[in-house]
Protein backbone atom coordinates (compact mmCIF):
# COMPACT_ATOMS: atom_id res chain seq x y z
CA UNK A 1 0.00 0.00 0.00
CA UNK A 2 1.34 3.42 -0.87
CA UNK A 3 2.57 5.72 1.94
CA UNK A 4 -0.38 8.27 2.52
CA UNK A 5 1.76 11.68 1.14
CA UNK A 6 0.06 13.44 4.72
CA UNK A 7 2.42 11.34 6.41
CA UNK A 8 5.44 11.47 4.65
CA UNK A 9 8.29 13.86 6.19
CA UNK A 10 8.49 16.77 3.90
CA UNK A 11 4.56 16.86 3.54
CA UNK A 12 4.62 17.53 7.38
CA UNK A 13 7.22 19.50 7.49
CA UNK A 14 5.85 22.41 4.68
CA UNK A 15 2.84 22.57 6.59
CA UNK A 16 5.03 23.70 9.83
CA UNK A 17 6.77 26.19 7.43
CA UNK A 18 3.76 27.28 6.34
CA UNK A 19 3.00 28.87 9.67
CA UNK A 20 6.33 29.89 10.07
CA UNK A 21 6.52 32.03 6.92
CA UNK A 22 3.14 33.59 8.31
CA UNK A 23 5.37 35.47 10.65
CA UNK A 24 8.11 36.57 8.17
CA UNK A 25 7.42 39.85 5.95
CA UNK A 26 6.81 39.67 2.73
CA UNK A 27 10.00 40.18 0.57
CA UNK A 28 12.25 39.30 3.56
CA UNK A 29 14.70 36.22 3.39
CA UNK A 30 13.62 32.51 4.33
CA UNK A 31 15.93 30.48 6.89
CA UNK A 32 18.73 28.70 4.76
CA UNK A 33 18.20 24.74 4.23
CA UNK A 34 21.25 24.00 6.79
CA UNK A 35 19.26 26.05 9.95
CA UNK A 36 15.71 24.85 8.34
CA UNK A 37 17.69 21.32 9.05
CA UNK A 38 18.98 22.45 12.18
CA UNK A 39 16.06 23.95 13.85
CA UNK A 40 13.34 21.00 12.70
CA UNK A 41 16.07 17.61 12.98
CA UNK A 42 15.16 16.38 9.66
CA UNK A 43 17.62 15.40 6.45
CA UNK A 44 18.44 18.38 3.65
CA UNK A 45 16.50 16.13 1.49
CA UNK A 46 13.25 16.71 3.47
CA UNK A 47 14.00 20.58 3.62
CA UNK A 48 14.50 21.13 -0.17
CA UNK A 49 11.51 19.04 -0.88
CA UNK A 50 9.64 21.04 1.34
CA UNK A 51 10.97 24.15 0.19
CA UNK A 52 10.15 22.96 -3.12
CA UNK A 53 6.41 22.22 -2.59
CA UNK A 54 5.78 25.86 -1.10
CA UNK A 55 7.36 27.32 -4.16
CA UNK A 56 4.99 25.44 -6.13
CA UNK A 57 2.34 26.74 -4.11
CA UNK A 58 3.22 30.61 -4.62
CA UNK A 59 4.42 31.47 -1.23
CA UNK A 60 8.19 31.63 -1.91
CA UNK A 61 10.00 32.67 -4.60
CA UNK A 62 13.96 32.98 -5.87
CA UNK A 63 14.74 35.92 -7.48
CA UNK A 64 16.92 35.79 -10.36
CA UNK A 65 20.67 36.01 -9.29
CA UNK A 66 19.72 34.81 -5.91
CA UNK A 67 20.82 31.35 -3.55
CA UNK A 68 17.98 32.29 -0.98
CA UNK A 69 14.51 32.01 -1.23
CA UNK A 70 12.31 34.88 0.25
CA UNK A 71 8.84 35.25 0.81
CA UNK A 72 6.43 36.17 -2.02
CA UNK A 73 5.01 39.56 -2.19
CA UNK A 74 1.68 38.53 -2.84
CA UNK A 75 0.43 35.54 -1.44
CA UNK A 76 -2.17 33.78 0.41
CA UNK A 77 -1.16 33.56 3.83
CA UNK A 78 -3.71 31.12 4.96
CA UNK A 79 -2.86 28.02 6.67
CA UNK A 80 -4.05 25.32 4.71
CA UNK A 81 -4.92 25.15 1.27
CA UNK A 82 -8.03 22.67 0.36
CA UNK A 83 -8.80 21.11 -2.94
CA UNK A 84 -12.61 21.46 -2.99
CA UNK A 85 -13.48 19.13 -5.93
CA UNK A 86 -17.44 19.40 -7.67
CA UNK A 87 -19.12 18.73 -11.06
CA UNK A 88 -18.96 21.35 -13.63
CA UNK A 89 -22.61 22.19 -14.23
CA UNK A 90 -24.97 24.87 -11.98
CA UNK A 91 -26.37 23.13 -8.85
CA UNK A 92 -27.79 25.18 -5.91
CA UNK A 93 -27.48 22.30 -3.68
CA UNK A 94 -23.70 21.84 -4.64
CA UNK A 95 -23.15 25.47 -4.51
CA UNK A 96 -25.12 25.29 -0.84
CA UNK A 97 -23.08 22.47 0.75
CA UNK A 98 -19.88 23.97 -0.68
CA UNK A 99 -20.56 27.26 0.83
CA UNK A 100 -21.19 25.68 3.95
CA UNK A 101 -17.98 23.52 3.89
CA UNK A 102 -15.81 27.05 2.71
CA UNK A 103 -17.85 28.93 5.52
CA UNK A 104 -16.87 26.40 8.20
CA UNK A 105 -13.27 25.99 6.89
CA UNK A 106 -12.65 30.06 7.49
CA UNK A 107 -12.58 29.13 11.27
CA UNK A 108 -9.75 27.15 10.58
CA UNK A 109 -8.29 29.56 8.52
CA UNK A 110 -7.93 27.78 5.49
CA UNK A 111 -7.87 28.71 1.77
CA UNK A 112 -10.06 26.82 -0.95
CA UNK A 113 -9.14 26.07 -4.43
CA UNK A 114 -11.91 25.33 -6.68
CA UNK A 115 -11.67 22.34 -8.97
CA UNK A 116 -14.44 21.18 -11.25
CA UNK A 117 -15.16 18.14 -13.83
CA UNK A 118 -17.31 17.07 -16.08
CA UNK A 119 -17.72 13.23 -15.53
CA UNK A 120 -16.96 10.79 -12.84
CA UNK A 121 -14.63 8.51 -15.82
CA UNK A 122 -12.41 11.28 -16.53
CA UNK A 123 -11.82 12.86 -12.87
CA UNK A 124 -8.46 12.10 -11.82
CA UNK A 125 -8.61 12.84 -8.05
CA UNK A 126 -4.82 13.00 -7.49
CA UNK A 127 -4.61 15.50 -10.20
CA UNK A 128 -7.25 17.38 -8.96
CA UNK A 129 -5.85 17.48 -5.40
CA UNK A 130 -3.04 18.85 -6.50
CA UNK A 131 -0.64 20.65 -4.69
CA UNK A 132 -3.49 20.92 -1.95
CA UNK A 133 -3.01 19.82 1.50
CA UNK A 134 -6.65 17.79 1.89
CA UNK A 135 -9.69 17.47 -0.55
CA UNK A 136 -13.64 18.14 -0.39
CA UNK A 137 -14.95 15.98 -2.76
CA UNK A 138 -18.68 16.51 -3.29
CA UNK A 139 -19.10 13.92 -6.55
CA UNK A 140 -22.25 13.65 -8.53
CA UNK A 141 -25.04 11.11 -9.10
CA UNK A 142 -22.80 8.74 -11.44
CA UNK A 143 -21.80 5.84 -10.20
CA UNK A 144 -17.96 5.52 -9.07
CA UNK A 145 -15.66 3.92 -11.82
CA UNK A 146 -13.38 1.30 -10.73
CA UNK A 147 -10.39 3.91 -10.56
CA UNK A 148 -11.85 6.17 -8.54
CA UNK A 149 -13.15 3.54 -6.26
CA UNK A 150 -9.42 2.39 -5.75
CA UNK A 151 -8.26 6.21 -5.22
CA UNK A 152 -10.94 6.35 -2.34
CA UNK A 153 -9.82 3.17 -0.89
CA UNK A 154 -6.15 4.60 -0.85
CA UNK A 155 -6.37 8.19 -0.04
CA UNK A 156 -2.68 9.50 -0.25
CA UNK A 157 -4.12 13.31 1.32
CA UNK A 158 -7.05 13.75 3.75
CA UNK A 159 -10.02 13.19 2.07
CA UNK A 160 -13.90 13.83 2.65
CA UNK A 161 -16.48 12.71 0.51
CA UNK A 162 -19.89 14.60 0.47
CA UNK A 163 -23.16 13.82 -0.09
CA UNK A 164 -23.12 10.27 -1.56
CA UNK A 165 -23.36 7.07 0.40
CA UNK A 166 -20.26 5.77 0.00
CA UNK A 167 -19.60 2.27 1.53
CA UNK A 168 -15.53 2.29 1.79
CA UNK A 169 -14.26 1.96 5.61
CA UNK A 170 -11.19 3.59 4.32
CA UNK A 171 -12.87 7.09 3.09
CA UNK A 172 -14.21 9.37 5.35
CA UNK A 173 -17.76 10.98 4.61
CA UNK A 174 -20.63 13.07 5.52
CA UNK A 175 -23.77 12.11 4.46
CA UNK A 176 -27.69 12.97 5.36
CA UNK A 177 -29.95 9.86 6.82
CA UNK A 178 -31.33 10.32 3.34
CA UNK A 179 -33.80 6.49 4.87
CA UNK A 180 -34.85 8.97 7.50
CA UNK A 181 -35.55 11.50 5.52
CA UNK A 182 -38.12 9.11 3.27
CA UNK A 183 -39.30 7.88 6.80
CA UNK A 184 -40.36 11.29 8.01
CA UNK A 185 -42.04 12.83 4.98
CA UNK A 186 -44.62 9.46 4.43
CA UNK A 187 -45.24 9.46 8.40
CA UNK A 188 -46.16 12.88 7.94
CA UNK A 189 -48.60 12.17 5.39
CA UNK A 190 -49.82 9.12 7.18
CA UNK A 191 -50.29 11.06 10.15
CA UNK A 192 -52.41 13.40 8.33
CA UNK A 193 -54.67 10.87 7.27
CA UNK A 194 -53.50 9.55 3.89
CA UNK A 195 -53.00 6.17 2.68
CA UNK A 196 -52.25 6.79 -1.17
CA UNK A 197 -49.14 8.37 -0.93
CA UNK A 198 -47.12 8.41 -3.86
CA UNK A 199 -43.58 9.40 -4.56
CA UNK A 200 -41.82 11.15 -7.26
CA UNK A 201 -38.38 10.27 -8.13
CA UNK A 202 -37.46 13.47 -9.89
CA UNK A 203 -33.55 12.93 -9.55
CA UNK A 204 -30.81 10.39 -10.95
CA UNK A 205 -30.98 7.08 -8.78
CA UNK A 206 -28.02 7.72 -6.96
CA UNK A 207 -27.61 6.30 -3.20
CA UNK A 208 -29.62 9.42 -1.97
CA UNK A 209 -32.35 9.08 -3.80
CA UNK A 210 -32.38 5.30 -3.70
CA UNK A 211 -32.57 5.39 0.17
CA UNK A 212 -35.47 7.80 0.30
CA UNK A 213 -36.92 5.23 -1.78
CA UNK A 214 -36.21 2.82 0.96
CA UNK A 215 -37.59 4.91 4.04
CA UNK A 216 -40.65 5.63 2.08
CA UNK A 217 -40.90 2.31 1.63
CA UNK A 218 -40.70 0.79 5.65
CA UNK A 219 -42.98 4.03 6.67
CA UNK A 220 -45.42 2.85 4.44
CA UNK A 221 -45.37 -1.07 4.91
CA UNK A 222 -44.92 -0.22 8.65
CA UNK A 223 -48.48 1.63 7.67
CA UNK A 224 -49.96 -1.72 6.13
CA UNK A 225 -50.01 -0.15 2.92
CA UNK A 226 -49.30 -2.53 -0.21
CA UNK A 227 -49.00 -2.12 -4.14
CA UNK A 228 -46.20 0.58 -3.51
CA UNK A 229 -44.45 0.25 -6.67
CA UNK A 230 -47.56 1.57 -8.72
CA UNK A 231 -47.26 4.67 -6.57
CA UNK A 232 -43.90 5.36 -7.45
CA UNK A 233 -43.85 8.07 -10.44
CA UNK A 234 -40.30 7.97 -11.61
CA UNK A 235 -39.86 11.26 -13.67
CA UNK A 236 -36.43 10.19 -15.26
CA UNK A 237 -34.19 12.90 -14.81
CA UNK A 238 -30.46 12.28 -15.59
CA UNK A 239 -27.47 13.63 -14.25
CA UNK A 240 -26.96 16.99 -14.81
CA UNK A 241 -30.89 17.82 -16.05
CA UNK A 242 -32.68 20.20 -14.81
CA UNK A 243 -34.73 18.73 -12.16
CA UNK A 244 -37.47 21.02 -12.73
CA UNK A 245 -38.35 21.01 -16.09
CA UNK A 246 -38.10 17.04 -16.49
CA UNK A 247 -40.16 16.25 -13.55
CA UNK A 248 -43.18 19.16 -14.35
CA UNK A 249 -43.20 17.66 -18.42
CA UNK A 250 -43.23 13.82 -17.21
CA UNK A 251 -46.43 15.15 -14.51
CA UNK A 252 -48.45 16.99 -16.58
CA UNK A 253 -48.29 13.83 -18.87
CA UNK A 254 -49.02 11.93 -15.86
CA UNK A 255 -52.47 14.19 -14.35
CA UNK A 256 -53.73 13.53 -18.38
CA UNK A 257 -55.02 10.43 -16.67
CA UNK A 258 -57.51 10.44 -12.66
CA UNK A 259 -54.98 11.27 -9.83
CA UNK A 260 -54.60 8.04 -7.92
CA UNK A 261 -52.69 9.20 -4.90
CA UNK A 262 -53.93 12.13 -2.16
CA UNK A 263 -50.47 12.70 -0.62
CA UNK A 264 -47.25 13.13 -2.53
CA UNK A 265 -43.33 13.07 -1.40
CA UNK A 266 -41.37 14.33 -4.50
CA UNK A 267 -37.58 13.34 -3.58
CA UNK A 268 -36.00 16.97 -4.13
CA UNK A 269 -37.46 20.36 -4.00
CA UNK A 270 -36.56 21.43 -7.38
CA UNK A 271 -38.03 18.57 -8.39
CA UNK A 272 -41.50 19.76 -5.70
CA UNK A 273 -41.29 22.72 -8.17
CA UNK A 274 -42.00 21.24 -11.48
CA UNK A 275 -44.40 18.85 -9.85
CA UNK A 276 -46.44 22.04 -8.29
CA UNK A 277 -46.47 23.98 -11.40
CA UNK A 278 -47.62 20.60 -13.29
CA UNK A 279 -50.51 20.43 -10.26
CA UNK A 280 -51.23 24.00 -10.69
CA UNK A 281 -51.81 23.93 -14.66
CA UNK A 282 -54.31 20.79 -14.15
CA UNK A 283 -55.89 22.12 -11.49
CA UNK A 284 -55.70 19.71 -9.30
CA UNK A 285 -55.58 21.67 -5.64
CA UNK A 286 -52.89 21.69 -3.36
CA UNK A 287 -53.17 20.88 -0.46
CA UNK A 288 -56.96 20.87 -0.50
CA UNK A 289 -56.91 17.64 -3.37
CA UNK A 290 -53.08 16.72 -2.77
CA UNK A 291 -50.97 17.18 0.39
CA UNK A 292 -47.23 17.46 -0.74
CA UNK A 293 -44.47 17.49 1.10
CA UNK A 294 -40.44 17.44 -0.41
CA UNK A 295 -36.81 16.88 0.84
CA UNK A 296 -35.57 20.43 1.34
CA UNK A 297 -32.33 19.82 -0.15
CA UNK A 298 -29.69 22.17 1.27
CA UNK A 299 -31.01 25.14 0.16
CA UNK A 300 -33.97 25.94 2.26
CA UNK A 301 -36.26 26.30 -0.55
CA UNK A 302 -39.60 24.79 0.94
CA UNK A 303 -40.73 28.49 2.52
CA UNK A 304 -40.03 30.31 -0.86
CA UNK A 305 -42.68 28.65 -2.38
CA UNK A 306 -46.22 29.37 -2.86
CA UNK A 307 -47.91 27.30 -1.29
CA UNK A 308 -44.82 27.35 1.38
CA UNK A 309 -44.07 23.97 1.23
CA UNK A 310 -43.71 21.22 3.97
CA UNK A 311 -40.25 19.92 3.64
CA UNK A 312 -37.25 17.72 5.41
CA UNK A 313 -34.38 19.34 5.98
CA UNK A 314 -30.94 19.23 7.39
CA UNK A 315 -29.44 21.98 8.83
CA UNK A 316 -26.48 22.45 6.20
CA UNK A 317 -24.21 24.28 8.38
CA UNK A 318 -23.91 21.24 10.93
CA UNK A 319 -23.08 19.84 6.94
CA UNK A 320 -19.78 21.87 6.77
CA UNK A 321 -18.79 21.99 10.16
CA UNK A 322 -18.81 18.33 10.24
CA UNK A 323 -16.23 17.79 7.12
CA UNK A 324 -14.28 20.70 8.22
CA UNK A 325 -13.79 18.91 11.42
CA UNK A 326 -13.29 15.44 9.80
CA UNK A 327 -10.48 17.31 7.96
CA UNK A 328 -8.55 19.32 10.68
CA UNK A 329 -8.34 15.90 12.57
CA UNK A 330 -6.78 14.32 9.82
CA UNK A 331 -4.14 16.89 8.94
CA UNK A 332 -3.44 16.99 13.19
CA UNK A 333 -3.13 13.17 12.89
CA UNK A 334 -2.35 11.26 9.59
CA UNK A 335 -2.92 8.07 11.44
CA UNK A 336 -6.49 8.95 12.47
CA UNK A 337 -9.51 6.61 11.21
CA UNK A 338 -12.01 7.34 8.72
CA UNK A 339 -14.81 8.81 10.04
CA UNK A 340 -18.82 8.68 8.51
CA UNK A 341 -20.84 11.47 9.66
CA UNK A 342 -24.69 10.86 9.34
CA UNK A 343 -26.65 14.23 9.37
CA UNK A 344 -30.09 14.05 10.65
CA UNK A 345 -32.94 15.65 9.15
CA UNK A 346 -35.93 17.16 10.51
CA UNK A 347 -39.67 18.02 9.12
CA UNK A 348 -40.76 21.68 8.53
CA UNK A 349 -44.40 21.52 8.65
CA UNK A 350 -45.31 24.85 6.06
CA UNK A 351 -49.02 24.91 4.07
CA UNK A 352 -49.01 22.46 1.75
CA UNK A 353 -50.46 19.22 3.89
CA UNK A 354 -54.36 18.89 4.89
CA UNK A 355 -55.89 16.36 7.21
CA UNK A 356 -57.54 13.26 5.52
CA UNK A 357 -59.90 10.02 6.64
CA UNK A 358 -59.23 7.54 3.87
CA UNK A 359 -59.59 4.18 4.84
CA UNK A 360 -57.27 1.34 4.57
Amino acid sequence: MPRRLAATKHFRLSQRLRQELRAIPAGQQVPTVQELRASHGVSIATVERALRRLEREGLIHRPAGRQRFVVAEVHDRALRRIALIRPDYPSSNADAICRAVVEAGRGYDWSFDLSSFRDLGGLDLGRAIGEADAAVFLPSSEAFPGHLLDALRQPRKPLVVLHQHVEIGTASSVSVDDRQVGRLAARHLLALGHRRIAITLDQPHDSTVMERLAGWREAMAEAGQSGLDDLILDCGVESGEDARQVAYRSFLRRLEAPVAFTGLFCISAFGAMGVLRALRERAVAVPDRVSVVAYGDEVGLGAFLNPPLTVVEIDVKAYGRAAAEILDRQLTDPQSPARQVVIAPHLVVHETGERRHEQG
